[in-house]
């Protein structure tokens, strides 16, 4: 029998060996057919002359496995074939992979384990040309690409520990690639992590400042995910005051290249551009309303904001508040048609939905009808808090006798809701509110065009503020 590759790969197993592989041909992956008796009487006759396999002569190979005289040199190189993959199973056994680069790559460390480097060499270059034929760019790409380096390296090392050194040089650019890759990846999510959780720890050993000149140099083309992680380590270090074009890079980079890394990866920097751009426009910079209200619109038609199939109330209650705002009454009017059946708290669901109807009719200047949709309690705290911001506003805009000891009711609600239940900033929100409204209704305000511009000047500059673009409205009115 000629030396060829299943030779060289049965030089290397061992007596137990021959009974698992046995197993595995016989199992669900070999049911049935012809091909399973040729492999089993096949092993059986090479297991009888193992290791002395120059022995066995064609002519033997042909009539015990295919029951012919004579040589049948074709049909047993194809079923040496078919058991050299069977071999591959066999030593990939209990191995995850993905595709074919991977495989060919695993099974080059197995033969160089083995001491067949020539074998271990050739798997090697396969896998070198898929990977290089590969135009695909995703994280995968790049931790694929440093195992075939390391793999390449490992085998020179054993060939030849001279040429490593110039191997490794050879191949740095694959791991300079995932090194960079990797310390990108681990400090954005530490500072999405602490922009979440409101830290302003520094961890010295997270540092990449001293890449900052190879990361800057990244081509686009050639390092998309680097240069979409790169487009967010540059958002989340500056944020919360992140310039505009910051914020705008992360977002093209995150339409053009989000589907390069994990999914929910690409969710969780789309919610911090959406976080990011509604508190830029709840402090007043209005150009940040059109972004706000895109990435939610964009965020909802893709699926993103929905969680098995649901809607959260705050969610809804976001894109309504966005949309009416920009005046889209019509989208809104549709989204909450469109949702009636989605409410993520089914018990709360008619509640949810009475509110953002009652907001719509408000927007469109239907006081009474608005009046009419506010129920009595929301499950919701920032519903309830909303409600009674709406109402206010609504006893306001009706010069009712009602807005004064509706705004002082509310003020003592949120003195109470504050001993247990009110976060910091939803209390300074409401609180400011009701501060400025008090300033606005006051009698020396009116026909005052000082404290009305001194009013006016300190709408715009409160950090924390509900409702500041209806309280800028209703101060014009004034001028």
């Amino acid at each position: 029998m000629q030396a060829g590759k299943l030779v060289k790969i049965l030089s290397t197993f061992q007596r137990n060996d021959w009974k698992a592989i046995k197993k595995l041909v016989t199992s669900p992956w070999f049911v049935g057919g012809a091909d399973q008796e040729r492999l089993l009487a096949y092993l059986d006759l090479l297991q009888s002359v193992h290791p002395k396999y120059d022995q066995l002569q064609e002519a033997t190979i042909a009539v015990k496995v295919f029951s012919e005289n004579g040589p049948s040199t074709g049909r047993i190189a194809k079923l040496s074939s078919k058991l050299v993959r069977v071999l591959e199973l066999y030593i990939l056994q209990g191995a995850i992979v993905i595709d074919e680069q991977e495989r060919l790559t695993k099974l080059a460390a197995c033969w160089r384990e083995r001491g067949l480097t020539k074998l271990a060499e050739q798997y090697l270059q396969k896998a070198e040309r898929q990977f290089t034929s590969r135009i695909d760019r995703e994280q995968s790409y790049y931790l694929d690409g440093m195992q075939l380096a390391e793999e390449q390296g490992k085998l020179v090392a054993a060939q030849s520990p001279i040429a490593l050194a110039e191997r490794l040089q050879e191949e740095e650019q694959y791991l300079d690639q995932w090194y960079l890759l990797t310390k990108l990846e681990k400090t954005v999510w530490v500072l999405a992590q602490r922009i979440q959780v409101q830290t302003s720890a520094v961890d010295p050993l997270l540092s990449i400042e001293h890449l900052e000149p190879q990361i800057a140099a990244l081509d686009e083309v050639e390092y998309p995910v680097h240069c979409l992680y790169r487009a967010a380590w540059y958002f989340l270090k500056a944020y919360p005051q992140a310039e505009l074009k910051v914020f705008e890079a992360l977002e093209r980079a995150l339409i053009k290249d989000g589907h390069l890394i994990e999914d929910g990866k690409r969710k969780a920097l789309q919610t911090l551009l959406r976080i990011f751009a509604t508190a830029k426009y709840n402090q007043g910079e209005k150009v940040y309303l059109a972004f706000a209200f895109n990435l939610y619109k964009k965020d909802l038609e893709a699926g993103d904001l929905y969680f098995n199939q649901k809607i959260h109330p705050q969610t809804l209650l976001n894109l309504v508040t966005l949309g009416l705002r920009s005046e889209e009454y019509h989208w809104v009017d549709e989204l909450l048609d469109n949702h009636e059946e989605l409410i993520w708290d089914e018990a709360s669901a008619q509640q949810t939905l009475r509110f953002n109807r009652a907001l719509l009719h408000f927007y469109q200047g239907s006081l009474e009808v608005a009046l009419d949709y506010l129920d009595d309690h929301y499950d919701n705290l920032y519903y309830r808090l909303a409600a009674r911001r709406l109402e206010v506003m609504i006893y306001y805009e009706q010069k009712s006798v009602l807005l004064e000891p509706k705004i002082e009711a509310f003020k003592v609600y949120i003195y109470r809701l504050s001993q247990r239940q009110i976060p910091a900033k939803p209390k300074a929100l409401n609180n400011n509110f009701i501060d400025l409204l008090r300033q606005l209704i006051h009698p020396s305000t009116l026909h005052n065009s000082k404290r009305v511009d001194r009013l006016h000047q300190k709408i715009i500059e409160s950090v924390h503020l509900a409702e500041r673009e209806w309280l800028i409205g209703q101060v014009e009115r004034l001028r």
